[in-house]
């Protein structure tokens, strides 16, 4: 395998423990809270929050009364 690259190969060669990834690969994630569909049965069980669209009020340039 070692073509066009610097040294000898090292693919006979077995990794060292610590480069092992069956070593030391992560297990599954431990789930600590509720389900996707208990979350989302939850936030369906709340009331709606309300929301307000006011127009925004534009002031004109001159009629600024805190000026720098």
């Amino acid at each position: 395998m070692n073509k066009n690259f610097w040294g000898p190969t090292d693919d006979e060669e077995p990794l060292p423990e610590w480069m092992d990834p069956k070593t030391y690969s992560n297990p599954k994630p431990k789930r600590s809270g509720p389900s996707l569909m208990e979350s989302i049965q939850e936030a369906m069980r709340k009331p709606p929050v309300p929301v307000i669209i006011d127009k925004p009020s534009i002031q004109n340039e001159n009629d600024a009364t805190t000026r720098n």
